[in-house]
Protein backbone atom coordinates (compact mmCIF):
# COMPACT_ATOMS: atom_id res chain seq x y z
CA UNK A 1 0.00 0.00 0.00
CA UNK A 2 1.15 3.52 -0.78
CA UNK A 3 2.56 5.17 2.34
CA UNK A 4 0.50 8.36 2.41
CA UNK A 5 -0.34 10.69 5.29
CA UNK A 6 -3.80 9.41 6.16
CA UNK A 7 -4.49 12.26 8.58
CA UNK A 8 -3.81 14.90 5.94
CA UNK A 9 -5.83 12.99 3.35
CA UNK A 10 -8.71 12.62 5.83
CA UNK A 11 -8.79 16.37 6.51
CA UNK A 12 -8.80 17.09 2.77
CA UNK A 13 -11.71 14.70 2.17
CA UNK A 14 -13.72 16.02 5.13
CA UNK A 15 -13.23 19.58 3.93
CA UNK A 16 -15.38 18.68 0.90
CA UNK A 17 -18.39 17.74 3.06
CA UNK A 18 -21.06 20.43 2.58
CA UNK A 19 -21.88 22.17 5.87
CA UNK A 20 -25.60 21.56 5.51
CA UNK A 21 -26.58 22.07 9.13
CA UNK A 22 -25.04 25.51 9.47
CA UNK A 23 -26.66 26.84 6.30
CA UNK A 24 -30.08 25.37 7.06
CA UNK A 25 -30.05 27.23 10.40
CA UNK A 26 -29.08 30.45 8.65
CA UNK A 27 -31.79 30.05 6.04
CA UNK A 28 -34.43 29.31 8.64
CA UNK A 29 -33.87 32.65 10.38
CA UNK A 30 -34.96 34.50 7.25
CA UNK A 31 -38.50 35.34 6.17
CA UNK A 32 -40.30 32.05 5.44
CA UNK A 33 -41.16 33.06 1.89
CA UNK A 34 -37.54 33.91 1.10
CA UNK A 35 -36.48 30.74 2.88
CA UNK A 36 -38.69 28.52 0.75
CA UNK A 37 -37.44 30.17 -2.44
CA UNK A 38 -33.83 29.63 -1.42
CA UNK A 39 -34.33 25.94 -0.65
CA UNK A 40 -34.28 25.22 -4.35
CA UNK A 41 -31.22 27.35 -5.02
CA UNK A 42 -29.13 26.35 -2.02
CA UNK A 43 -30.20 23.04 -0.62
CA UNK A 44 -30.66 21.07 -3.82
CA UNK A 45 -27.17 22.16 -4.91
CA UNK A 46 -25.85 20.78 -1.62
CA UNK A 47 -27.71 17.52 -2.27
CA UNK A 48 -25.74 17.23 -5.51
CA UNK A 49 -22.52 17.67 -3.51
CA UNK A 50 -23.65 15.09 -0.95
CA UNK A 51 -24.46 12.65 -3.75
CA UNK A 52 -20.97 13.12 -5.08
CA UNK A 53 -19.49 12.57 -1.63
CA UNK A 54 -21.39 9.34 -1.10
CA UNK A 55 -20.19 8.24 -4.51
CA UNK A 56 -16.63 8.98 -3.38
CA UNK A 57 -17.23 7.03 -0.15
CA UNK A 58 -18.42 4.06 -2.16
CA UNK A 59 -15.26 4.21 -4.27
CA UNK A 60 -13.13 4.25 -1.12
CA UNK A 61 -15.06 1.26 0.22
CA UNK A 62 -14.48 -0.56 -3.07
CA UNK A 63 -10.75 -0.43 -2.34
CA UNK A 64 -11.28 -2.64 0.71
CA UNK A 65 -10.57 -6.04 -0.77
CA UNK A 66 -11.65 -9.41 0.66
CA UNK A 67 -8.29 -10.86 -0.36
CA UNK A 68 -6.42 -8.19 1.62
CA UNK A 69 -8.30 -9.08 4.80
CA UNK A 70 -7.86 -12.84 4.47
CA UNK A 71 -4.21 -12.50 3.45
CA UNK A 72 -3.50 -10.31 6.46
CA UNK A 73 -4.86 -12.94 8.83
CA UNK A 74 -2.91 -15.74 7.11
CA UNK A 75 0.29 -13.72 7.20
CA UNK A 76 -0.17 -12.87 10.89
CA UNK A 77 -0.50 -16.55 11.72
CA UNK A 78 2.81 -17.14 9.95
CA UNK A 79 4.41 -14.18 11.72
CA UNK A 80 3.36 -15.62 15.07
CA UNK A 81 5.39 -18.71 14.22
CA UNK A 82 8.35 -16.61 13.09
CA UNK A 83 8.19 -14.63 16.32
CA UNK A 84 9.07 -17.70 18.38
CA UNK A 85 12.57 -17.67 16.87
CA UNK A 86 12.91 -13.89 17.05
CA UNK A 87 12.02 -13.88 20.74
CA UNK A 88 14.78 -16.38 21.46
CA UNK A 89 17.49 -14.98 19.20
CA UNK A 90 17.11 -11.19 18.92
CA UNK A 91 18.30 -8.82 21.64
CA UNK A 92 16.28 -5.60 21.98
CA UNK A 93 19.42 -3.62 22.81
CA UNK A 94 20.87 -4.63 19.44
CA UNK A 95 17.91 -3.42 17.38
CA UNK A 96 16.39 -0.56 19.39
CA UNK A 97 17.98 2.12 17.19
CA UNK A 98 17.35 0.35 13.89
CA UNK A 99 14.75 2.18 11.79
CA UNK A 100 11.57 0.45 10.64
CA UNK A 101 8.77 1.59 8.25
CA UNK A 102 5.79 3.42 9.76
CA UNK A 103 2.84 5.40 8.46
CA UNK A 104 3.81 8.83 7.19
CA UNK A 105 3.57 11.15 10.20
CA UNK A 106 3.09 8.34 12.75
CA UNK A 107 3.73 9.69 16.24
CA UNK A 108 2.87 6.80 18.58
CA UNK A 109 4.02 3.19 18.95
CA UNK A 110 2.31 0.14 17.48
CA UNK A 111 0.75 -0.88 20.80
CA UNK A 112 -0.84 2.54 21.18
CA UNK A 113 -2.29 2.27 17.68
CA UNK A 114 -4.04 -1.05 18.28
CA UNK A 115 -5.28 0.15 21.67
CA UNK A 116 -6.89 3.17 20.02
CA UNK A 117 -8.30 1.13 17.11
CA UNK A 118 -10.04 -1.54 19.19
CA UNK A 119 -13.01 0.53 20.43
CA UNK A 120 -13.33 2.28 17.05
CA UNK A 121 -13.56 -0.99 15.11
CA UNK A 122 -16.08 -2.37 17.61
CA UNK A 123 -18.23 0.76 17.31
CA UNK A 124 -18.07 0.78 13.50
CA UNK A 125 -19.19 -2.85 13.37
CA UNK A 126 -21.99 -2.13 15.83
CA UNK A 127 -23.29 1.20 14.56
CA UNK A 128 -22.36 2.10 10.97
CA UNK A 129 -25.03 0.07 9.18
CA UNK A 130 -27.65 1.20 11.68
CA UNK A 131 -26.60 4.84 11.22
CA UNK A 132 -26.87 4.55 7.43
CA UNK A 133 -30.30 2.97 7.78
CA UNK A 134 -31.51 5.73 10.13
CA UNK A 135 -30.45 8.46 7.70
CA UNK A 136 -31.92 6.46 4.81
CA UNK A 137 -35.26 6.41 6.67
CA UNK A 138 -35.23 10.20 7.04
CA UNK A 139 -34.41 10.67 3.35
CA UNK A 140 -37.24 8.27 2.44
CA UNK A 141 -39.70 10.21 4.59
CA UNK A 142 -38.60 13.48 3.01
CA UNK A 143 -39.30 12.01 -0.42
CA UNK A 144 -42.65 10.36 0.32
CA UNK A 145 -44.28 12.13 3.28
CA UNK A 146 -45.51 15.68 2.75
CA UNK A 147 -46.48 15.98 6.42
CA UNK A 148 -42.96 15.00 7.48
CA UNK A 149 -41.52 17.72 5.25
CA UNK A 150 -43.77 20.23 7.00
CA UNK A 151 -42.96 18.99 10.51
CA UNK A 152 -41.71 21.72 12.83
CA UNK A 153 -40.02 19.41 15.33
CA UNK A 154 -36.25 19.47 15.66
CA UNK A 155 -34.87 15.98 16.17
CA UNK A 156 -31.39 15.42 17.62
CA UNK A 157 -31.32 11.71 16.77
CA UNK A 158 -28.02 12.03 14.88
CA UNK A 159 -25.94 13.48 17.71
CA UNK A 160 -24.52 10.02 18.42
CA UNK A 161 -23.10 9.83 14.90
CA UNK A 162 -21.23 13.05 15.59
CA UNK A 163 -19.80 11.54 18.79
CA UNK A 164 -18.58 8.45 16.94
CA UNK A 165 -17.09 10.54 14.15
CA UNK A 166 -15.37 12.80 16.68
CA UNK A 167 -13.88 9.78 18.47
CA UNK A 168 -12.24 8.62 15.24
CA UNK A 169 -10.98 12.11 14.42
CA UNK A 170 -9.35 12.39 17.87
CA UNK A 171 -7.71 8.99 17.51
CA UNK A 172 -6.37 9.78 14.03
CA UNK A 173 -4.92 13.06 15.29
CA UNK A 174 -3.19 11.21 18.13
CA UNK A 175 -1.82 8.46 15.87
CA UNK A 176 -0.74 10.55 12.87
CA UNK A 177 0.49 14.14 12.76
CA UNK A 178 -1.14 15.84 9.77
CA UNK A 179 2.13 17.59 8.95
CA UNK A 180 4.40 14.66 9.79
CA UNK A 181 6.99 13.77 7.16
CA UNK A 182 8.79 10.76 8.64
CA UNK A 183 7.97 7.30 7.30
CA UNK A 184 10.60 5.45 9.34
CA UNK A 185 11.23 5.44 13.09
CA UNK A 186 13.71 3.70 15.43
CA UNK A 187 12.31 0.42 16.73
CA UNK A 188 12.52 1.82 20.30
CA UNK A 189 9.80 4.34 19.32
CA UNK A 190 7.63 1.62 17.82
CA UNK A 191 7.72 -1.19 20.41
CA UNK A 192 8.90 -1.08 24.06
CA UNK A 193 10.53 -4.54 23.94
CA UNK A 194 10.70 -7.69 21.83
CA UNK A 195 8.14 -9.63 23.87
CA UNK A 196 5.48 -6.96 23.21
CA UNK A 197 5.29 -8.16 19.60
CA UNK A 198 3.40 -11.25 20.74
CA UNK A 199 0.47 -9.24 22.08
CA UNK A 200 0.66 -6.89 19.10
CA UNK A 201 0.21 -9.78 16.65
CA UNK A 202 -2.71 -11.17 18.65
CA UNK A 203 -4.41 -7.76 18.60
CA UNK A 204 -3.85 -7.33 14.86
CA UNK A 205 -5.24 -10.78 14.14
CA UNK A 206 -8.33 -9.93 16.21
CA UNK A 207 -8.83 -6.53 14.57
CA UNK A 208 -8.37 -7.81 11.01
CA UNK A 209 -10.84 -10.60 11.76
CA UNK A 210 -13.33 -8.09 13.17
CA UNK A 211 -13.53 -6.32 9.79
CA UNK A 212 -15.82 -8.99 8.35
CA UNK A 213 -15.91 -8.53 4.57
CA UNK A 214 -19.60 -9.50 4.47
CA UNK A 215 -20.29 -6.51 6.72
CA UNK A 216 -18.31 -4.25 4.39
CA UNK A 217 -20.36 -5.50 1.42
CA UNK A 218 -23.57 -4.61 3.28
CA UNK A 219 -22.20 -1.14 4.06
CA UNK A 220 -21.30 -0.59 0.39
CA UNK A 221 -24.81 -1.64 -0.68
CA UNK A 222 -26.41 0.67 1.91
CA UNK A 223 -24.26 3.61 0.80
CA UNK A 224 -25.24 2.97 -2.84
CA UNK A 225 -28.92 2.89 -1.92
CA UNK A 226 -28.62 6.13 0.04
CA UNK A 227 -26.77 7.72 -2.88
CA UNK A 228 -29.66 6.80 -5.19
CA UNK A 229 -32.26 8.14 -2.75
CA UNK A 230 -30.33 11.40 -2.44
CA UNK A 231 -30.72 11.72 -6.21
CA UNK A 232 -34.47 11.16 -5.93
CA UNK A 233 -34.65 13.70 -3.11
CA UNK A 234 -32.79 16.20 -5.24
CA UNK A 235 -35.37 15.78 -7.99
CA UNK A 236 -38.17 16.14 -5.43
CA UNK A 237 -36.80 19.29 -3.83
CA UNK A 238 -36.31 21.01 -7.16
CA UNK A 239 -40.08 20.92 -7.57
CA UNK A 240 -41.32 24.17 -6.04
CA UNK A 241 -44.46 22.64 -4.54
CA UNK A 242 -42.74 19.61 -3.02
CA UNK A 243 -39.75 21.67 -1.94
CA UNK A 244 -41.67 23.47 0.83
CA UNK A 245 -40.00 21.98 3.87
CA UNK A 246 -39.88 23.13 7.49
CA UNK A 247 -36.82 24.10 9.49
CA UNK A 248 -37.26 21.02 11.71
CA UNK A 249 -37.37 18.45 8.95
CA UNK A 250 -34.67 20.23 6.94
CA UNK A 251 -32.32 20.30 9.94
CA UNK A 252 -32.95 16.62 10.63
CA UNK A 253 -32.04 15.77 7.06
CA UNK A 254 -29.10 18.18 6.89
CA UNK A 255 -27.40 17.08 10.09
CA UNK A 256 -28.02 13.42 9.30
CA UNK A 257 -26.47 13.57 5.83
CA UNK A 258 -23.53 15.70 6.92
CA UNK A 259 -22.73 13.62 10.01
CA UNK A 260 -23.07 10.32 8.17
CA UNK A 261 -20.87 11.46 5.29
CA UNK A 262 -18.12 12.30 7.78
CA UNK A 263 -18.57 9.06 9.74
CA UNK A 264 -18.34 6.89 6.62
CA UNK A 265 -15.14 8.69 5.60
CA UNK A 266 -13.66 8.30 9.09
CA UNK A 267 -14.62 4.62 9.25
CA UNK A 268 -12.83 3.89 5.97
CA UNK A 269 -9.77 5.72 7.35
CA UNK A 270 -9.77 3.41 10.40
CA UNK A 271 -9.56 0.45 8.05
CA UNK A 272 -6.63 1.96 6.19
CA UNK A 273 -4.77 2.67 9.45
CA UNK A 274 -5.27 -0.96 10.46
CA UNK A 275 -4.14 -2.11 7.02
CA UNK A 276 -0.98 0.00 7.03
CA UNK A 277 -0.13 -0.90 10.62
CA UNK A 278 -0.41 -4.60 9.77
CA UNK A 279 1.87 -4.14 6.76
CA UNK A 280 4.39 -2.20 8.87
CA UNK A 281 4.50 -4.85 11.59
CA UNK A 282 5.24 -7.43 8.90
CA UNK A 283 8.09 -5.25 7.63
CA UNK A 284 9.46 -4.78 11.15
CA UNK A 285 9.53 -8.52 11.80
CA UNK A 286 11.42 -9.08 8.55
CA UNK A 287 14.00 -6.54 9.73
CA UNK A 288 14.27 -8.25 13.13
CA UNK A 289 14.87 -11.61 11.45
CA UNK A 290 18.13 -10.22 10.04
CA UNK A 291 19.45 -9.91 13.59
CA UNK A 292 18.81 -13.47 14.69
CA UNK A 293 21.94 -14.82 16.38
Amino acid sequence: MENMNLNKELQEVLSTVPNLGYRSDALATEDMGMYINKVGDFFTNKIVEIKSLFGSSAERLDKIDKKDISEHIKSILKLQKDFTTIKEKVEYATVRNVETPVMLGQQVGMLDIVTKLKPLVAEINKSLLKDIDNVDTVVSKMIADVEHRKSVRINNKFNDIDKREDAITRAVNEIIGANGTKDRLPIKEVIPNISSIEGLLNDLKELNGAFDYKHIVLVKAAVKKLYEKAETLHETLTDEELGMVSKGSLNELAYGLESLAKYITNSVTVFYILNQTTDNVKAMIKILQRFEK
